[in-house]
């Protein structure tokens, strides 16, 4: 959250993908200050990714997903 916070006063945009069950567990601790975005299946989620300019993440699927739309195997 701190990191996000900075770059957020830097000008940055920070937006979290999170499951359902993580959805519920930030609403409750964290509000709204940074925006989550809802996907319908996977494809919205790669596109997503795929226009975002920078991705921090875990060793996640989402973070694979990302790898591998930005590989030029």
């Amino acid at each position: 959250m701190r990191l996000a916070h900075r770059l957020k006063g830097q000008g940055y945009d920070p937006q979290f993908v999170l499951s359902p069950k993580e959805r519920a567990e930030w609403s409750e601790h964290q509000g709204d200050a940074f925006l989550i975005p809802n996907f319908s299946n996977v494809r919205e989620l790669a596109a997503y990714l795929y226009e975002s300019g920078y991705i921090i993440g875990s060793d996640s699927g989402v973070g694979h997903l990302a790898a591998a739309l930005v590989c030029r195997c």
